[in-house]
């Protein structure tokens, strides 16, 4: 392959990873709300599974507290990265500093709120089934 070619092939590979980390850092986000409307109605809900959720307190309580925290890091990924790109603009040769406090938090709050998302999702799927099946063995007695 020319230089030329693995130039484009770069340009192309790095506009593709853009655009796939931009959708997913959109994706946590709006999951990391939906969490907190979901750790909001349960908290607020009167019915009975509301209640059967409600029992689980430690654990709805924890949904909120990952979500709220990964919603945190979603605004200071971006405010790191602002500095990255101040730093950038100030280097003669554009680049950006890989060694700087503000690439590796933008790089680490990156990867850190998907895994706050991910686990209070699961922590969701964990404390609706232990509430179904209460709810189901409470029913067939």
């Amino acid at each position: 392959m020319t230089p030329k070619a693995l130039a484009e092939a770069r340009k192309r590979v790095l506009a593709e990873k853009g655009n796939v980390t931009g959708k997913v850092s959109d994706i946590s986000r709006f999951i990391a709300f939906g969490l907190l409307a979901v750790f909001y109605t349960i908290e607020s809900g009167d019915g009975s599974f509301a209640k059967a959720l409600q029992s689980q307190a430690l654990f709805v309580y924890l949904i909120g507290v990952l979500a709220s925290i990964s919603i945190l890091f979603d605004y200071l990924q971006y405010f790191c990265g602002v500095k990255i790109v101040e730093r950038a603009l100030k280097d003669p040769l554009y680049e950006y500093d890989d060694k700087s406090v503000w690439y590796w938090g933008r790089q680490n709050l990156f990867e850190a709120k998907q895994y706050l998302v991910l686990t209070s999702s699961a922590l969701l799927v964990f404390v609706i089934g232990l509430a179904f099946f209460a709810k189901a063995a409470a029913q067939s007695l």
